[in-house]
């Protein structure tokens, strides 16, 4: 359980060279100050070869500020990042910061906000699921990049039931891509009550660069609010130059 927003020198797992133990291998999330940092809890489970299952401490909200020396959080491959609520929202220091967060295979990203960089969210992996269909308490946002909120350069992931490029009172603060996509087989929204994606206020809301393979568009909100009814547009809603991609539903 992530208990600190705190992304500094110290937010890694630390060993304490006056035990004989080696603490940053001992499946405890802590850091030099007795914090669990979310890089710590990533880095840790990195460490000893397994997946992370986090989640968020409910008094924690607010803006956990990447460091831009330290890198994108990069979880291990089969993990679990459960926030709720979007009330832990992942930060870019400014629009320099490069990415911040990457997914590498069958690793699930719920309840999280991501604000402000150069992108998001890349996806360079297989068998993702980023947002849920649940509830809308699982879902993640996308606000405010100068390139793309995601980026999927892997295969058969799913986008479902997030927010990309529009606030909850409906104003837009897009990217230049909502969602960018050279990947194959890959599904944004999906075909049951929840799985779409609100995707508006960006200049392009998807764009698709795959050139093999096939890429899935079903039940999502492009270029309006989040009832369906009022407009908030991207500039461009879909910019595709590849084959095989599915629309609608």
């Amino acid at each position: 359980v992530v208990n600190s927003l705190a992304d500094d020198d110290k937010a890694y797992p630390y060993d304490d060279p006056d035990t004989e133990e080696d603490e940053s291998i001992d499946g405890i999330c802590e850091d030099e100050l007795g914090r669990c940092t979310l890089r710590a809890a990533l880095d840790e489970a990195s460490y000893i070869g397994t997946s992370a299952y986090v989640s968020f401490d409910g008094s924690l909200s607010g803006n956990l500020v990447v460091d831009d020396s330290q890198g994108a959080f990069s979880p291990p491959d089969n993990s679990i990042i459960q926030g709720v609520n979007q009330k832990v929202i992942i930060y870019g220091s400014n629009f320099n910061t490069s990415i911040l967060f990457g997914l590498g295979n069958s690793t699930a990203v719920t309840g999280l906000g991501f604000a402000n960089g150069l992108i998001g969210m890349i996806i360079s992996g297989d068998n993702n699921l980023v947002g849920s269909t649940l509830s809308p308490v699982h879902s993640n946002y996308f606000h405010h990049f100068s390139q793309n909120g995601i980026i999927v350069t892997g295969n058969n992931n799913n986008i479902a039931g997030n927010r990309i490029g529009i606030a909850y009172d409906n104003t837009p603060i897009g990217s230049l891509f909502g969602i960018f996509v050279t990947g194959s087989e890959n599904v944004i929204g999906g075909t049951s009550p929840g799985d779409g994606n609100i995707i508006s206020g960006n200049d392009k809301g998807i764009g698709i660069y795959t050139l093999e393979g096939s890429t899935y568009i079903y039940g999502n909100k492009i270029g309006t609010d989040s009832t369906g009814t009022l407009p908030v547009g991207n500039k461009v809603g879909i910019d595709n130059i590849g084959p095989n991609v599915y629309i609608g539903n």
